[in-house]
C-alpha cells in the first residue's frame, strides 16, 4: 500500500469515527431540551391514571392556552374537575357535592399556580427555578462497566 493509500484509509478511518460518534447529553441539556420542545405545545389532550394508595382515578384531562383546564373522570364515574383561570370547580356525584374555590390573581399573574404549571410556562419554571442534581459529578459516565 503506498503513502497515499495509507493517509486516504485513515482519513477514512477518521471520518467515520465522527459520523458515528453520539453527542453526550447532560442533565441541564436535556431539561433545556424537553422545556424548548414542549414549548411550542398550545393545548392538549390526554388521558389520565392518578394512584393513591388502593385508589385509580380514571380519566382525560384537557389543557387549553393559557389556564385553562379540564379533567373529566370515568372512574369515579362523572368526577369533573374544571379551572378556568380564576376558579377551581369539582363535581362529586358520590357526595352530590359540587366544590369551589377561587384563586388568588396574583398568583395566577405570575404563572405560578393553576394550570400553568401544566403547560409550557410550568416547563419554564421548572427549568428557571430547579437545578438538576448529580450522583457522582456533572461529568457524562458510562451506564455500566461494558458502555463508552
Amino acid at each position: 500500500m503506498t503513502k497515499r493509500g495509507i493517509f486516504l484509509f485513515y482519513l477514512l478511518i477518521l471520518g467515520l469515527s465522527f459520523l458515528f460518534s453520539q453527542e453526550i447529553i447532560t442533565a441541564e441539556g436535556y431539561l433545556r431540551i424537553v422545556s424548548d420542545h414542549y414549548a411550542s405545545i398550545r393545548d392538549y389532550e390526554a388521558n389520565i391514571v392518578i394512584r393513591s394508595g388502593n385508589t385509580d382515578m380514571i380519566g382525560r384531562v384537557s389543557h387549553l392556552s393559557p389556564s385553562f383546564l379540564r379533567m373529566d373522570f370515568t372512574r369515579p364515574a362523572n368526577q369533573v374537575i374544571v379551572f378556568n383561570g380564576d376558579t377551581l370547580t369539582m363535581y362529586l356525584p358520590e357526595f352530590s357535592a359540587i366544590l369551589r374555590q377561587s384563586i388568588n390573581q396574583s398568583r395566577v399573574s405570575t404563572g405560578a399556580g393553576g394550570a400553568g404549571l401544566a403547560s409550557s410556562q410550568g416547563l419554564s419554571l421548572l427549568r428557571n427555578n430547579y437545578i438538576p442534581s448529580f450522583l457522582t459529578g456533572p461529568n457524562p459516565e458510562p451506564l455500566d462497566g461494558s458502555s463508552s
